[in-house]
């Protein structure tokens, strides 16, 4: 079983070369918990490795990835070691309006059995 310095470098790496939904699928609890800051769309909050597939699925029917900067991990200690932080600014346009801009969140990631069980996300501006 991986750590969770382990899993945070490997999910890192793999957002970094833009392949989220290999992350998702090496990394994520069947039963994984989501929850966005605000509603996209789909309701603030995901439950399930199938719901995240059709979260991210919305995402590209949605906005346009022109590239993304991450940051970290950033590894929890004491009661917190079990949890990790990236930092994300992507450079999007959103396909409704046609307008290009960065998107910048926090995602916190919490590790349980060696898969990611809970992921929340944080933004800077929406």
């Amino acid at each position: 079983m991986e750590t969770v310095e382990q899993i945070a470098k490997g999910v890192a790496g793999l957002c970094r070369e833009g392949r989220f939904l290999d992350a998702v699928e090496r990394y994520y609890s069947p039963s994984i918990v989501s929850i966005e800051a605000v509603d996209f769309g789909l309701g603030r909050e995901q439950r399930g490795i199938n719901a995240i597939r059709h979260k991210h699925a919305f995402w590209e029917e949605h906005n346009e990835t022109h590239g993304v900067k991450v940051s970290g991990p950033y590894l929890g200690m004491g009661p917190a070691a079990n949890q990790f932080a990236l930092h994300f600014v992507f450079d999007i346009t959103r396909k409704a309006t046609g307008v290009r801009g960065p998107l910048s969140e926090i995602a916190l990631y919490t590790v349980a059995e060696g898969k990611i069980a809970h992921e929340e996300f944080f933004y800077a501006s929406v």
